[in-house]
C-alpha cells in the first residue's frame, strides 16, 4: 500500500474542502455519494408509504 495521501487540500481564493487524488479517494467519495443518494432514496419511498 502506498503512503501517497488520498486527498489533497484545494489550492485558490475561493476553494475549500478537499478532493481525491487517488483511486482509493475517488473510491471513498463515490461510497459517500452512493450512501446519500440511497438514504434520500429510502425516506422518500417511506414517506411515499406512509400518505
Amino acid at each position: 500500500m502506498s503512503r501517497e495521501p488520498w486527498f489533497r487540500a484545494r489550492t485558490g481564493p475561493f476553494s475549500w474542502g478537499w478532493t481525491p487524488v487517488t483511486w482509493q479517494g475517488w473510491l471513498v467519495t463515490l461510497v459517500g455519494v452512493l450512501a446519500v443518494v440511497g438514504i434520500n432514496l429510502a425516506v422518500l419511498a417511506y414517506v411515499g408509504l406512509n400518505r
